[in-house]
Formats: C-alpha cells, sequence, structure tokens
C-alpha cells in the first residue's frame, strides 16, 4: 500500500494567519466569511473534509447531546485540548482552549476573540490515521510568536483499561451514573493519582481503583513526553436496569 502524502497548509483570512497544520494531499479549498466568524472546509474525492472553525458560531459542536462522546481532555499549563466523536457518526472534532493571559490588552474582534477549533468528516474508516494526525499537527499562529515555543501537542489515547468493579451496596440500593475524575497521567503513559469530581459516594472508590489502572500513550509536546492531567469518567449500570449506564456528559456537581 502506498504511503499517505500530506501537505503543510496554512490557514488564512485575508492576511492574517489563524493556524497551521500538515493534512493529507488532494483537497479543495474553501472559505465562508460570516458575521459570526470564518470557517474554511477542505474536501476530498470521495467526500472526506477537514473543517476548520474560528468564532462565535458552531461553539462546542461536541459535548452538545447525548450523541456526542468525549474522548480525551488533556488539561496543561495555560492549555486544554479537547477531542471527541459523533457516536454512530463521522465527525471527530478538536477544541483548543489556550487560557487567556491576565493583563492583557489586547483588542478583541469576532475572529481573535475566539480560539479555533478543528474537525473532520465523512473519513472513511482506512484512512482515519490520516486525518488523526492532521488534527494532532494543528498549531494556532498565536503560539508562534516570537515570544512563544510552538506547541505541537500529540494528546494521549487509552491502550489498556480496567473495568470497575461494581460495589454491592450502591447494586443493591439500585445506584447507577457516571463518576467524573481528574487523573494525573505521567511521562510513560501511566496514570500516577486521581481525585473525584462528582458522581455518587458509593461509585467513588471503585471508579479511582479502576482508573488508576488504566494506561495511555504519552502525551507528547513538541515531541517530549509529559505529565498531564485528564478528566476521564467511569460510567456504572445496574443489570438489573433495562437502560444502558447513564452517558457521560459533562459533570454538573460535586460527590453526592
Amino acid at each position: 500500500m502506498q504511503a499517505a502524502v500530506a501537505e503543510p497548509f496554512v490557514w488564512r483570512y485575508g492576511s492574517r494567519i489563524i493556524g497551521r497544520l500538515s493534512v493529507p494531499a488532494g483537497f479543495a479549498a474553501e472559505t465562508y466569511d460570516y458575521r459570526e466568524g470564518i470557517v474554511t472546509t477542505l474536501r476530498y474525492t470521495g467526500g472526506a473534509l477537514i473543517i476548520l472553525q474560528v468564532g462565535g458560531m458552531y461553539r462546542l459542536p461536541l459535548f452538545q447531546g447525548p450523541d456526542y462522546k468525549l474522548a480525551s481532555s488533556t488539561e496543561m499549563p495555560g492549555k486544554r485540548i479537547r477531542v471527541g466523536y459523533m457516536e454512530g457518526g463521522t465527525l471527530c472534532w478538536r477544541e483548543d482552549n489556550r487560557k487567556p493571559e491576565k493583563g492583557s490588552a489586547k483588542t478583541v474582534g469576532v475572529v481573535s476573540g475566539f480560539l479555533p477549533n478543528i474537525g473532520y468528516a465523512s473519513v472513511p474508516q482506512a484512512r482515519r490515521a490520516e486525518f488523526d494526525r492532521a488534527l494532532d499537527s494543528f498549531v494556532p499562529e498565536v503560539e508562534r510568536a516570537p515570544d512563544r515555543n510552538p506547541q505541537r501537542i500529540r494528546a494521549a489515547a487509552l491502550v489498556s483499561k480496567v473495568e470497575p468493579a461494581y460495589p454491592v451496596a450502591a447494586q443493591n440500593r439500585g445506584i447507577q451514573g457516571a463518576v467524573w475524575l481528574d487523573a494525573v497521567i505521567g511521562k510513560d503513559g501511566h496514570v500516577t493519582s486521581v481525585q473525584s469530581i462528582s458522581g455518587n459516594r458509593l461509585l467513588v472508590n471503585a471508579a479511582k481503583d479502576a482508573v488508576l489502572q488504566w494506561v495511555y500513550t504519552p502525551t507528547l509536546l513538541n515531541g517530549e513526553p509529559i505529565e498531564v492531567i485528564m478528566k476521564v469518567c467511569v460510567p456504572f449500570g445496574t443489570r438489573q436496569s433495562k437502560q444502558a449506564p447513564a452517558p457521560c456528559a459533562q459533570p454538573e456537581g460535586p460527590i453526592r
């Protein structure tokens, strides 16, 4: 099988560069200027798309409904990256959130006031790895400024997962739901510590015990492994329930 060809793409709006990434070759680019922001679409033969969006529309298209699943959330100093997908669909999305710097007096416009998000859709399973690499390669132009080092990040991916032991006390009381945890992922990809965010008290310890045994590929910053904090979800469902375990929506409250 011939190796996939990738080429650099500079995402521009007028004279301004928004970001850069390496994408599969063979696309036609279209840019639309909406009052709320900018959307650039890279269209491939066969219907595959890469979507680059910045501005006020389509904010967080991921995580807005039960069909959207969070694959990873990586917390870093000054930055958070979330990646997810539509269950049963073809959309994969990366949300780049750079935390604002204190004391900044820069003018904020429709485009500059929002950080860019990128994603792909209608990509055949056989080509997903190519397009995943494209999303991983994205660097917002603000991180290429002279006073900043470029931040090329490859987020951690789960490679080994231990299912939690369902506490008997919780089963007897029909308790089910999701437990959210902050997990510290070490440079070697092993979970070194966890802290609970939300969920039922009877389920939290079982979730912690399981997640401490999970293993990830290391998060890479400019090719070097780093320690990160990742939000993870552990769902519990009783066997008697006719429904699946509660979906891992974003945590809404403290431990109860």
